[in-house]
């Protein structure tokens, strides 16, 4: 029997199974461009700032070379060899390159999954003969989906695991066949679509072992199954060869792909991965406070997709019970397939030193797309073998138990992937969703309009995540062919890189040198500072003085909203390098509004120095909004000082102000709540990191519901920590900080999930170390206001 039999049978239920996973994944169409994703939808602009002709032969043929020298890079430099990882990762970029490109590409991810689960369901079929359970996995499936806020194989890195899956399905669809019919062309379509699971991603290597499961349950023979999985068995021995050969003459292994065999951390991490493809573990083992997580999805996120979608499969889930028979199911088979399945995939991963220390319980890492449907297939047969063990089919109750406990992990499962796309979109870490969509508009909208031909654009975000203002293939990504080329140069932390005094002072005598600020933020979700430089005092490190700023950023009706105008840079004041900014509320700026979101700032602004960040001291109330503000760079002597009143409720790990890890990890700073088994105990401490590690200090308890001045001071090698004016710890460092190029967030990290419950007032950061007595006497200024 073929496929369009059994699905032409049962074709209604396949109908409204299909609309229960579209709508279940619906949320995927509000996502951005997420890790590798956002460099490749940029493919449109490399090739026209290369003057390169958009049509197709000359697409097709770049495609080609750029999938070429990708894959002499990583076979040279990292040892790697999957050069089919090209084919799903960037060529729906090659076809569709416009700046709309994220809504075909979510569409397409969509139906990407869809196959994956058609096929998954006919395999089930092949091997079962229930049609009722081939059906039932299939509407199962999505409820083990988890979007996490991590390298998420649904989110980002378009369609390499659904291509690995594929293929992997398909070559066991195709081997089953051969089984039966015995048509030699079957087994070598089986082999062929291996290789190209292998071939694209490596952990497809020891998928030979459900191969091997599945000529051993037809013919029950052990050495007969191992003789016609040795095909399968060749291939991936030829492959290991040549992966370690490779390896070895490599000059760049990265940190990732490196090995580590501590029996430990390899187990932890297996266990971790594996673990992860549980429906809802993203949620019970990674965000903290459970309860109040759960809550705020279902009251803050529009329910009506998640209501629908559970009501339609609640009524199939019934549906297909009633017709399911158990008897002539074998549940070994389930089992050991299913654990395979879920087992394999994470092997490989566990040895590497990068995700032993990413990997944890819920946070799982590609590979856990393909866990999903082995622990679904586990389950199921662990599910089977206690009905008939126990004679549990018989309790007319448990299958209204289980429908209800399936239908709410049903409906917190959409309503959490809603919400992770949300912090997604707005995520300080990289350039998404909505950040993108406003630095899109921003270039749509002409803010470049007054920039002249051949002008040169400094950014002052150096990190990669916030360079997507100057980054050529972004930038002609969205602009027309023919567009006008400019200059474009990252800044790196406090001077200009390779750039000379000499040629920053020709295009400023050309009126052609210009700066740019991104500053991410929730609310607003961001704007964009473009301004030309009159002049720059390299002696301050490169102080800019700059006139007729524009501003591109969100409307809000929230007229508390305010933009900091200025670079990121230190600058001189006393002798003292200070770090200072200027607020400009929002409804005082006039706005020539776009549509209705956006709108674009023409007014000038005044160029005042820089004194000191001055938030309102309700600004961060509740459950910690937050604030992104702006890269900050730390000297090695330094004084972080700041007023703050917490709540007595706070969760684990809670920052009350931080930059770190960092986008290379271990950098930065932060002050954040130091007991993470008991927060509520309101115990915090500080801490740097020097690139390699961090590096703790000694705890402070602050009082609950009054305001605490806290004094951070690095001087020499020794850091002393003033809690009210007075010296609360002092200890000796040899650490030097490495600065991390994420911008400081108030009330929170990065993630968005280490909220601080309580008030900040104002704070100053200063890369000058304080005496003794001036912290004392700034306290008492404090103390004197609040």
């Amino acid at each position: 029997m073929t496929i369009s039999d059994v699905f032409g049978r049962n074709k209604y239920y396949i109908m409204f199974i299909l609309a229960y996973i579209v709508i279940t994944l619906s949320p995927l169409l509000n996502a951005g461009f997420y890790d590798d994703d956002q460099a490749s939808s940029y493919v449109r602009g490399t090739l026209v700032s290369k003057g390169m002709q958009l049509n197709l032969s000359s697409y097709l043929a770049d495609y080609i070379n750029f999938s070429i020298d990708g894959n002499k890079y990583w076979i040279k430099e990292t040892g790697r060899f999957f050069p089919l990882s090209a084919f799903p990762g960037t060529l729906p970029f090659y076809i569709f390159y416009s700046q709309d490109t994220v809504i075909f590409l979510n569409i397409l991810k969509i139906l990407s999954l869809c196959l994956n689960i058609l096929l998954y369901g006919y395999l089930i079929w092949l091997i079962t003969k229930s049609e009722m359970l081939s059906l039932l996995s299939m509407l199962l499936i999505p409820v083990f989906f988890q979007f996490r806020v991590y390298h998420d194989p649904i989110l980002s890195y378009p369609f390499l695991l659904s291509f690995v899956l594929l293929y992997a399905l398909l070559s066991l669809i195709s081997l089953q066949q051969y089984l039966v019919k015995g048509k030699i062309y079957y087994l070598v379509l089986s082999m062929l679509l291996y290789l190209a699971g292998c071939l694209t991603y490596e952990i497809s290597y020891l998928f030979f072992i459900l191969h091997f499961i599945l000529i051993y349950f037809q013919i029950n023979n052990l050495k007969m199954a191992l003789k016609q999985t040795s095909p399968f068995i060749i291939i991936v021995i030829f492959l290991g060869i040549l992966s370690l050969f490779l390896r070895h003459n490599a000059p760049h292994i990265l940190g990732q792909y490196t090995i580590n065999l501590n029996f430990y951390l390899y187990f932890k991490t297996f266990m971790n991965q594996t673990l992860s493809s549980l429906p809802m573990s993203y949620i019970i083992f990674t965000l903290p406070n459970r309860i109040h997580h759960i809550a705020y999805i279902t009251v803050n996120y529009n329910p009506i997709r998640s209501v629908i979608s559970s009501v339609l499969f609640v009524v199939l889930l019934y549906m297909l019970f009633t017709k399911l028979s158990l008897k002539d199911v074998e549940h070994k088979f389930l089992i050991i397939f299913g654990s395979v399945l879920c087992f394999i995939p994470g092997l490989m991963i566990a040895a590497s030193p990068k995700f032993q220390s990413e990997v944890t319980l819920g946070k799982g890492y590609l590979p856990v797309y393909i866990q999903y449907y082995g622990m679904l297939l586990l389950l199921t047969g662990a599910v089977l073998w206690l009905s008939k063990t126990l004679y549990l089919q018989k309790n007319r109750y448990l299958k209204h138990v289980l429908v209800i406990i399936l239908a709410i992990v049903n409906f917190l499962n959409i309503q959490t992937n809603a919400a992770v796309i949300e912090v997604f979109n707005g995520s300080p870490q990289s350039l998404m969703g909505n950040s993108r969509m406003l630095f899109e508009h921003a270039l749509k909208d002409d803010i470049l309009a007054n920039v002249p031909d051949g002008a040169m654009i400094l950014s002052t975000n150096s990190s990669a995540g916030f360079n997507l203002f100057t980054n050529s293939s972004f930038f002609y990504t969205n602009m027309p062919i023919g567009s006008t080329r400019y200059q474009f140069h990252i800044m790196e932390e406090y001077n200009v890189g390779k750039l000379q005094y000499a040629d920053l002072n020709k295009y400023i005598l050309e009126n052609k040198l210009y700066i740019t600020q991104y500053t991410p933020g929730n609310p607003p979700k961001g704007y964009l500072l473009l301004a030309k430089v009159k002049s720059f005092d390299p002696a301050a490190k490169f102080k800019f003085i700059f006139n007729e700023p524009r501003v591109f950023t969100t409307i809000s009706k929230n007229s508390e909203n305010y933009v900091l105008i200025g670079t990121t840079l230190l600058t001189n004041t006393d002798g003292k390098q200070l770090v200072k900014y200027t607020k400009v509320p929002l409804d005082k700026m006039t706005c020539r509004k776009m549509d209705a979101k956006y709108c674009m700032v023409d007014d000038p602004v005044t160029n005042a120095d820089y004194i000191s960040i001055d938030l309102p001291r309700e600004t961060i109330s509740g459950s910690g909004a937050q604030n992104t503000q702006t890269n900050i760079f730390l000297d090695d002597n330094f004084t972080i000082e700041l007023s703050v009143k917490p709540q007595n409720k706070q969760f684990a790990n809670a920052d009350i102000i931080s930059n770190h890890p960092g986008f290379h990890d271990h950098e930065g700073f932060a002050i954040e709540n130091a007991d993470p088994a008991h927060p509520n105990n309101n115990v915090y401490g500080f801490g740097i990191g020097n690139g390699h590690e961090w590096s703790g200090f000694a705890r402070f308890e602050l009082t609950v519901n009054r305001w605490n001045h806290i004094a951070i001071v690095k001087e020499s090698n020794k850091i002393i920590t003033y809690l009210n004016g007075k010296i609360v710890a002092q200890q000796d460092i040899i650490d030097t900080i490495k600065n991390s190029e994420m911008p400081l967030i108030i009330g929170n990290w990065y993630r968005g999930d280490r909220p601080f419950n309580g008030s900040i007032g104002k704070f100053n950061i200063l890369n000058v170390p304080l005496s003794e007595n001036e912290v004392k006497l700034r306290y008492k200024s404090v103390l004197s206001i609040i």
